[in-house]
């Protein structure tokens, strides 16, 4: 109930999302997916079939399993929406720069809000990582994306 679905979003055979679930464009949930309520689906993720869905995905994310864990970007779905292929890498890497806190010294302690900041402005000119960016500080409890 009270779910909010986007445009071009596949939910696939008996796929379940529970209550105030948001789900962004063009996201595709796989076959006897679960997502808890009050999860924030991002545009263009993919869940996995049969995975059970407890945090908030990323825009472009891929996430997959028993409890879903982030696996990357969601190659397959970037690639039928013609992304090119810097924005594919660079998402790939500030992906990997928001779930690495120590992929650099000076961001080794920092939460995932302040690595979202500081890619933002280093990047923050590129639609896409300004929308995966985004996507974390508005949410109120960035602990509780898929990891």
């Amino acid at each position: 109930h009270d779910c909010k679905i986007g445009d071009g979003v596949v939910l696939s055979n008996a796929s379940l999302l529970a209550g105030h679930v948001c789900v962004g464009d063009y996201a595709t949930i796989g076959g006897m997916a679960t997502v808890r309520q009050f999860v924030n689906i991002g545009s263009l993720s993919m869940i996995g079939g049969s995975s059970a869905v407890e945090g908030h995905v990323l825009p472009f994310g891929l996430v997959v399993g028993n409890r879903a864990r982030f696996r990357g970007p969601n190659l397959v779905g970037l690639r039928r929406h013609k992304l090119a292929l810097g924005t594919i890498n660079l998402l790939k890497t500030i992906f990997y720069q928001l779930y690495d806190s120590g992929c650099n010294n000076h961001m080794h302690k920092a939460t995932m809000k302040d690595r979202a900041r500081a890619i933002l402005l280093r990047e923050g000119d590129n639609k896409h990582v300004q929308a995966v960016c985004e996507f974390v500080l508005q949410n109120h409890h960035a602990d509780q994306l898929c990891t």
